[in-house]
C-alpha cells in the first residue's frame, strides 16, 4: 500500500515540479506533471472517503481489500487505477453519497475551470 502520507507528498511534489516548469516556460510538461498531481490528489481523497490507510499498490492488493471489505464490492479495479480524472472525481462523489457525506464540489469548493482540467490525459507526454 502506498500510504495517504506518501500519496499526499508525491502530489505535492509532482505540483512542484509542474509549477517550476511552468516558470520556466514549458507549458506542455507543467501540464503534464500537473496532471499527475491532480490524479494522485483523487485518488488520495477517494482512499480518505473510504477510510483506508493507502493506495492498493496493485491489483491483487485492490482485491485482497475488496475481499476483506476495506473496499465497496461495487467499485471496480479498472476505475481505481484509471489515470481519468473525470472517472476519479466521479468514484469520489459517489463513494461520499453512499457514505451519506457532503460531495465535494471542484469546481466551487478549490476555484479551478474542471473542464480544462479533465483535459489532462496521461498520454499527452508527446
Amino acid at each position: 500500500m502506498i500510504s495517504i502520507i506518501d500519496f499526499q507528498n508525491i502530489a505535492r511534489t509532482r505540483l512542484g515540479d509542474a509549477q517550476c516548469l511552468l516558470e520556466q516556460g514549458h507549458l506542455d510538461g507543467a501540464f503534464y506533471l500537473g496532471g499527475y498531481a491532480v490524479e494522485i490528489a483523487l485518488k488520495t481523497r477517494l482512499c480518505k472517503v473510504e477510510n483506508l490507510a493507502g493506495f492498493p499498490k496493485d491489483k491483487d492488493e485492490f482485491k485482497l481489500y475488496k475481499q476483506e471489505g476495506f473496499i465497496n464490492v461495487s467499485h471496480k479495479q479498472e476505475k481505481w487505477f484509471s489515470h481519468d480524472l473525470e472517472n476519479l472525481k466521479n468514484l469520489i462523489q459517489n463513494a461520499e453519497q453512499e457514505k451519506g457525506m457532503q460531495s465535494i464540489d471542484f469546481e466551487y469548493d478549490y476555484s479551478v475551470d474542471w473542464g480544462f482540467v479533465i483535459e489532462w490525459k496521461e498520454t499527452k507526454r508527446y
